[in-house]
């Protein structure tokens, strides 16, 4: 009976091991998301931003500095995707 006991104890120790280390990785997938929304946002609104101002005269510069961004976004998505 005392093994069965201890046995039992030690599966609650691991269940609740394992408990604490999925919430941690929940907590830290739901920040890398929210860092992924921010970066979709932010290559969104430069996006736009530069195409407002550059409008008339749209030409290398403008397609370089989304190039730029868009390498920027993929990045951090890379990253994220590691994490």
């Amino acid at each position: 009976m005392n093994t069965i006991e201890s046995k039992r104890i030690v599966l609650e120790e691991l269940r609740n091991a394992f408990e604490k280390s999925y919430l941690a990785s929940d907590t830290l997938d739901g920040k890398l998301q929210n860092v992924l929304n921010f970066s979709s946002v932010i290559v969104s609104i430069a996006s736009t931003v530069i195409a407002a101002i550059l409008l008339g005269k749209v030409g290398i510069f403008f397609w370089l500095l989304l190039a730029i961004v868009m390498v920027v976004y993929i990045i951090s998505l890379l990253i994220i995707l590691n994490g």
